[in-house]
């Protein structure tokens, strides 16, 4: 359990990104322009779940 809102984690991934957040290293960069897809993380760049479901970020935000 988060003390945020699944809803709200996009918005805080923006956030986090204008104040310097630093990406991991891209394991697929085939995949970093796969916006579009519904399976896209933002935070990985990669298709596989979405920027709601990332658990490492949202850990990352935890702490």
């Amino acid at each position: 359990m988060y003390s945020f809102r699944q809803n709200c984690v996009k918005k805080l991934f923006f956030q986090a990104l204008k104040a310097s957040l630093k990406l991991p290293e891209l394991k697929r960069p085939e995949e970093v322009n796969e916006i579009n897809d519904p399976n896209y993380c933002l935070y990985h760049r990669c298709v596989s779940h979405p920027i709601e479901d990332c658990f490492v970020f949202k850990d990352w935000l935890e702490r």
